[in-house]
C-alpha cells in the first residue's frame, strides 16, 4: 500500500452526537467498518447513517453465514484493487474461521484447495 497524503479530513469525535459514537465505538469494537473511514463519513450525517444502516441490515444481519459475508466482501475489494476495503478484517470472520491463508487464497478459490465446494 503506498503512503498517500490522505485527502478528506477525519470528522472530530468531539463534535460526534451520542448517537454517532455509538456507531464508531462497535466500528472500533469490531474492525470493521473501519473507524476512519466512518469519521470520514460524518462529514455528512446522511452519508454516515446510509452507510452505517445498510451496514448494520447486510453485514451484520440476514441469512448468509458472516464468514461468507466477509470472504465476498473481501474478494470484491481485492478484485477492484481497493486496498482500504480489502485489508479490513473482521473480528467476527476471524473468530469464524476466516484466516489471513483463507483471504490469501480468496481470488484464486477455484482452485486453491483451501475452499470446500460449500
Amino acid at each position: 500500500m503506498t503512503n498517500r497524503p490522505q485527502r478528506i479530513s477525519y470528522f472530530p469525535l468531539e463534535e460526534m452526537d451520542d448517537a454517532m459514537m455509538v456507531i464508531m465505538e462497535q466500528c472500533a469494537r469490531e474492525g470493521t467498518p473501519r473507524p476512519e473511514s466512518s469519521a470520514v463519513r460524518a462529514h455528512s450525517q446522511g452519508a454516515f447513517w446510509a452507510f452505517a444502516d445498510a451496514w448494520d441490515k447486510l453485514f451484520r444481519h440476514g441469512v448468509v453465514d458472516h464468514a461468507l459475508k466477509e470472504l465476498c466482501r473481501v474478494y470484491v475489494s481485492r478484485s477492484v484493487k481497493c486496498e482500504y476495503c480489502g485489508n479490513q478484517r473482521s473480528d467476527a470472520a476471524r473468530a469464524s474461521g476466516v484466516s489471513e491463508g483463507k483471504l490469501d487464497a480468496l481470488m484464486n478459490f477455484e482452485t486453491s484447495g483451501v475452499y470446500s465446494d460449500r
